[in-house]
Parts: C-alpha cells; structure tokens; sequence
C-alpha cells in the first residue's frame, strides 16, 4: 500500500476558535501568564462544545424514545470547495479555476422520524443563506409528514453565519 498517501492535516472544517487559540499557544512570543490564560479559555470553550453535544444527544434520544412529544432535525451544509464540479462547456483559455469550476451547495438533513436522511443540492447561483436552510427545513417537514409532535429541536451545523447569529 505504498500508493497511499495520508494527508498531514485532515479536510474536515475547524472550529476558528480552536484553530486560532492552538496558533496561539504554539506561538513562541507568547509569555507564560498568556499561555495559561489560553489554556484556561481553551478548557472553556472545549467543555462548551462538549456540553452542547451531550445536550443535542439527549434531544436526539428523547425524540426516538417519544417521537408523539418531539421531533430532532440536525442540517449540516458541507464545505462548498470539497464539492467542486468542472463545468462542462466551452470556456476561454485564460479562465481561473473560479471559471471552470462550480461549487454546489451541499446540504444533509437527519431526523428522528421516517424517512431519517435527506440531501439538497442547491446551484452556487443561489446563496448559501437562511433561505436555503429554511426551504430544506420545509422540505424535510413536508417529507415527513404530519403529524408534528409539539416539541421540535433543531441543530443547525455548517450553515450561513446569518441564520446562526439571526436565530
């Protein structure tokens, strides 16, 4: 298997605070008060993330357990560079990558009721904004069908920084 190369770093996206606060901490400027500061806002932001995990985890079971109370959908978009397209007509020859390429917007839904998956795939043409997500949103809902339990828990993962700041 020597045909196989292994990347040095992984192409999942990062947290920018994670990556930022690991530059930091690496960085050989920064004095030793600093550092532990760091590491302490680090430790903070890490118990956040896994206190938010366990909190969607115990939504996600509860909405198995008693899908007539609740109802869990997680929508995750995918890094739009991972998913680049060629373009298949005519293009000049002095045309960029941005040219040549399309970049379709990916997005996966899960829920807790039948059917549990679903993909959207949305032209670059159209924004990658909170009406994308919310017309994957509705068309999840419309898929599943009714009846709606009176409790509905949403995670939204990967989307437009309007919709997460907005909502």
């Amino acid at each position: 298997m020597s045909h196989v190369q292994i990347p040095a770093q992984n192409r999942f996206s990062k947290c920018s605070t994670c990556v930022l606060l690991k530059s930091k901490l690496v960085d050989g400027t920064v004095t030793s008060q600093d550092r532990e500061r760091l590491r302490i806002i680090r430790t903070e932001h890490n118990r956040e993330h896994k206190q938010e995990r366990a909190l969607r985890d115990v939504r996600k079971y509860k909405a198995t357990l008693d899908p007539s109370k609740s109802m869990y959908i997680s929508i995750d978009g995918m890094d739009s560079s991972k998913c680049a397209l060629p373009i298949m007509h005519p293009y000049p020859k002095d045309a960029t990558e941005v040219d040549t390429f399309c970049e379709p917007h990916l997005i996966g839904v899960i829920t807790s009721k039948t059917p549990k998956h679903f993909v959207f795939l949305s032209s670059e043409r159209f924004s990658s904004d909170s009406n994308l997500t919310i017309s994957c949103l509705c068309a999840t809902l419309q898929a599943v069908g009714k009846p709606f339990p009176p409790k509905l828990y949403i995670y939204v993962s990967q989307i437009s920084n309007a919709l997460k700041i907005k909502f």
